[in-house]
């Protein structure tokens, strides 16, 4: 709008008068404004802005730029889990139904674990057996799957060390392989990391130690059952209704005497990258010839 020097406030009027638009002519009319000009001028009727919660518990469509405010403290499902990408070492055979023992030495290395390939008569019942009896073990291991085929049945992973700390890590899992994990230590820490696709019951043993699931882990996961010794939740999803076939994942990781965490694989939290095995046998050949 635009007042004019004649239409400013003089001492006697009782308002300022506000001028009309100009009109075709381009002069500026000083008459009085008429009542439905008036009615344009005033401000529209105060209406309060709406309170988030409220229209939250009314079920306000999500569309809405309040919904976003509004964080449930209960919610009715578990985030999706994060992706944190991979890459399967070409240099590394696929192996399947591999066990690895060690009496008085630790296990490090890096595997890749097929487990639609076939397996000669008389192999280990599990896709990966690491186990020590005095040492500690640090595993990563790479799960596929030969083109065209799918594994029929749940794969089964195991890292156990009776004296020694172990670290299992699965970095890649395709999304529709289902796993049965089994990762413990009678007296040394555990860390276990989980693919992003893993989904299904999770136990937790500590009986003489801490247990901590990291941030990204305990967002989607849910607890069943606790004590002062083991803690049992559910991982991602309850299940697929329509799909009377559908598998869950399982795990069991756990200390007798040490500490317990788990979370999701990604190359940060893990660590770094495994080196490949053959520079892993030269790096550590040359420490122990150079010890001697």
């Amino acid at each position: 709008m635009i007042v004019t020097d004649e239409n400013k406030h003089r001492p006697g009027d009782p308002t300022p008068r506000i001028a009309e638009p100009p009109g075709p002519s381009g002069s500026t009319s000083t008459s009085g404004a008429s009542a439905a000009g008036a009615d344009e001028l005033e401000p529209p009727p105060y209406s309060p802005a709406p309170d988030p919660r409220v229209d939250l518990l009314e079920g306000e469509d999500s569309a809405s730029p309040y919904r976003s405010q509004v964080v449930s403290p209960f919610p009715t499902s578990p985030r999706s889990a994060p992706h944190f990408p991979s890459r399967i070492p070409p240099e590394l055979p696929r192996q399947n139904r591999l066990r690895v023992f060690r009496d008085n030495s630790g296990i490090r290395d890096t595997y890749v674990i097929d487990p639609t390939l076939p397996a000669p008569p008389g192999s280990h019942d599990k896709a990966l057996s690491l186990y020590s009896q005095n040492g500690s073990i640090e595993g990563t291991v790479y799960l596929t799957q030969s083109p065209g085929r799918t594994a029929k049945s749940r794969v089964e992973l195991e890292g156990l060390s009776m004296n020694g700390s172990v670290k299992f890590s699965i970095a890649e899992c395709p999304q529709d392989m289902r796993l049965s994990i089994l990762v413990e230590s009678r007296n040394g820490s555990v860390a276990l990391f989980l693919p992003s696709s893993f989904r299904g019951p999770l136990t937790i043993k500590h009986e003489n130690g801490g247990a901590h699931i990291t941030p990204a882990l305990r967002s989607r996961t849910r607890t069943l059952d606790e004590t002062h010794s083991e803690h049992r939740c559910w991982v991602g999803e309850w299940g697929e209704d329509d799909d009377p076939n559908w598998v869950a994942d399982e795990c069991v990781v756990g200390s007798h005497n040490g500490s317990v965490k788990v979370g999701y694989w990604s190359a940060e939290e893990a660590g770094t990258q495994q080196i490949p095995k053959g520079v892993f046998e030269k790096v550590f050949g040359s420490l122990a010839a150079g010890q001697k």
